[in-house]
């Protein structure tokens, strides 16, 4: 099976290109199974590589934003045109909203199957800039721009899951926004979640040791409202405030980072909440490795890819009760659930966990058992897979 990834992001770059480079090479293990990802490289010209057995071509993209998701399908588009010419894929499968370029292909009656991943949908991301507009004590102008932006984008969106011969959604949530709003057929949309890296780290003392002086507590993603970072900084705060001694890494880049920094300065919790911007994940892993917890506070979180890489790595982890990780995982099994939007309910939660050394100990043994023998990379690429075999034995 020849499969072709249409994705922005790869590493070197960080976040999604995780999600792009793990997808990849789990597939390319796979037997029978070649993989090529197209991807953004913010170079002059394209360049092609080897990465393991996964080849990797780079086209000039810009490296961001909506401004990076219209020159990548630019780009795209140009060099799938001359590329399909000279090979044939059996798939392609775009990532999130990098498959406009399959779409098009499509439409000039190009022979392969074409899978769409939903990461999320515009539609979810507005419903929950909405809320965040309402509830937030932070106001950012870019809220609204973004706002109408994501609402323009759904239509392409709409179009662009009409195109494609099946859906790969990360989670039944996002399935239901995808026949709910773009009225789509749910026999067309199969969930597949999200996996995480099989390698193990020990848990060290710090996360089950009840007499370490500083809790550490540990956030990482985008720094944008859905992703509902000022609701723990405030939960640390209140917590501080009554006596408890916590320290909070928030590791990311976003539109709001600098709103998040003043709101910790008026806190006066300069000295408790760190912002390291955005890290590497060899950098990211050392801070797990020493996080007594880790908290996914999202407003609108489709399947997240920080929670699992927490249960990898041993770390308890809190989450909102919304997304892939409301559908995997056991409340006081392997995860702490909260009310998502909730800062009281989040704040009970976490002084729950600190204070309850049996029930970390516990979810740092069921949260590796969890990865290792249900989501993780492996399992997410088999499932890929069998699910490429049953449309291509439809055809």
């Amino acid at each position: 099976m020849d499969i072709l990834i249409l994705s922005g992001h790869y590493p070197p770059d960080l976040g999604f290109a995780n999600h792009t480079y793990f997808l990849s090479q789990a597939l390319s293990s796979l037997p029978g199974v070649t993989v090529t990802v197209l991807v953004s490289g913010y170079l002059p010209k394209s360049a092609t590589y080897y990465d393991k057995k996964v080849r990797v071509i780079m086209i000039k993209s810009a490296n961001s934003g909506i401004k990076g998701l219209f020159t990548y399908n630019s780009s795209a588009l140009r060099f799938l045109r001359k590329l399909l010419q000279k090979h044939q894929f059996d798939i392609i499968h775009s990532l999130h909203m990098y498959g406009y370029p399959a779409g098009i292909m499509k439409i000039l009656r190009k022979s392969f199957v074409f899978v769409a991943k939903a990461n999320s949908t515009w539609k979810g991301e507005a419903r929950a800039l909405s809320w965040y507009r309402t509830n937030s004590l932070i106001h950012n102008w870019k809220n609204d721009f973004f706002y109408k932006e994501y609402i323009v984008a759904s239509f392409f969106e709409k179009w662009l899951f009409n195109k494609a011969d099946e859906i790969i959604s990360v989670s039944n949530e996002v399935k239901g926004e995808i026949v709910s709003e773009y009225k789509i057929s749910p026999s067309k949309i199969n969930t597949i979640y999200n996996g995480a890296p099989t390698e193990i780290i020990k848990a060290d003392s710090n996360k089950i040791n009840s007499d370490c002086d500083v809790t550490k507590i540990l956030s990482v993603g985008r720094l944008v409202p859905r992703k509902g970072v000022e609701d723990l900084i405030i939960s640390v705060y209140n917590l501080n405030k009554k006596g408890s001694n916590l320290s909070l890494d928030i590791i990311g880049e976003g539109y709001i980072k600098h709103d998040l920094v003043q709101l910790t300065k008026q806190l006066k919790m300069e000295g408790k909440i760190h912002f390291h911007g955005k890290l590497f994940s060899n950098q990211v892993n050392d801070f797990l490795n020493n996080a007594t917890l880790a908290v996914v506070p999202s407003i609108y979180e489709p399947c997240s890819l920080f929670g699992l890489e927490s249960l990898s790595h041993g770390c308890p982890l809190i989450s909102s009760n919304v997304g892939g990780l409301s559908e995997i995982l056991t409340d006081d099994h392997n995860v702490v659930f909260y009310r998502s939007g909730k800062v009281n309910d989040l704040t009970v939660k976490i002084q729950y966990l600190i204070k309850n050394t049996k029930l970390r100990q516990k979810m740092c043994e069921f949260g590796k058992r969890t990865i290792q023998e249900e989501f993780n990379w492996n399992e997410t690429a088999k499932n890929t897979v069998a699910l490429f075999e049953k449309i291509l034995t439809k055809r």
